[in-house]
């Protein structure tokens, strides 16, 4: 990640609450990766032995890790969402970019504030990629297909991908960080069935597809096994996740593969 004057930005909330965002946002940028550099969050994450795993992804206890500040975590991924749901953030349309029920809204305004805990009915979970090589990329909230039965709303940040599903008892299904006495994160992006990114393929495996852009090569034949094998919604996910380097290697006259 590296810092731009690129920003999705307006006048929505007052100083108090732009000062409570704030706060929780000093704190977790130098947890993301950054270009050429350290990935804070993994590398705390990865400190202590995972109290699950299996040959698709690892699970972490993080109460127990004083390294890393779940409270904050938690109110910037909830944070996110809810400024999707209550403003536009788009010239031209009167209606919030994220669609979510009023009641919902106000569940997570009352924690943003610290006036209640996560409904029962709502559960955020994080999962962090694990691949040598991370996409440096964002990926602006939006409403997912529904997962398990719940409502799903997800948005990426270099490394990390939130998930906000909601529903009746979803908080005893899913990996969460709620109130649970044991918050949890993946460190991979396989996470409750939802897997986006995959880590089990090699770099250096046999590509069963050929097209342009060399350098994700990798990327390209991990689409085709997800669509052949039924998986669509994880093969639109990672060719969603590849499109800006496509973009910008397909400008007219530049003819590059970067890497």
């Amino acid at each position: 990640m590296y810092s731009s004057t690129k920003q999705v930005k307006d006048y929505v909330f007052c100083a108090d609450c732009e000062q409570c965002f704030g706060k929780v946002e000093t704190w977790i940028k130098p947890m993301l990766l950054e270009v050429g550099g350290p990935f804070l969050l993994r590398e705390r994450l990865m400190k202590q032995a995972p109290i699950d795993k299996t040959a698709d992804w690892e699970l972490y206890e993080t109460v127990s890790n004083p390294e890393i500040n779940v409270d904050k975590l938690t109110h910037f991924g909830i944070g996110v969402f809810y400024k999707g749901a209550v403003h536009p953030w788009k010239n031209g349309t009167p209606e919030p970019y994220l669609e979510v029920a009023p009641e919902e809204q106000e569940s997570l305004r009352k924690y943003l504030l610290g006036l209640a805990d996560l409904p029962k009915g709502m559960a955020l979970s994080l999962s962090v990629d694990s691949l040598p090589v991370v996409w440096q990329g964002m990926i602006q909230p939006y409403r997912a297909e529904p997962l398990g039965g719940f409502k799903r709303y997800v948005f990426y940040v270099p490394g990390i991908f939130f998930h906000l599903l909601i529903g009746e008892g979803v908080q005893g299904v899913v990996p969460n960080f709620s109130p649970d006495p044991r918050h949890l994160i993946l460190d991979d992006w396989k996470v409750w069935g939802a897997r986006t990114v995959p880590t089990g393929i090699s770099r250096d495996e046999p590509d069963c597809v050929s097209m342009p852009g060399s350098d994700i090569a990798d990327r390209f034949s991990a689409i085709w096994k997800f669509h052949v094998s039924g998986r669509k919604i994880e093969a639109r996910h990672l060719f969603t996740a590849c499109l800006p380097l496509l973009r910008y290697e397909l400008q007219p006259a530049l003819g590059v593969s970067t890497k």
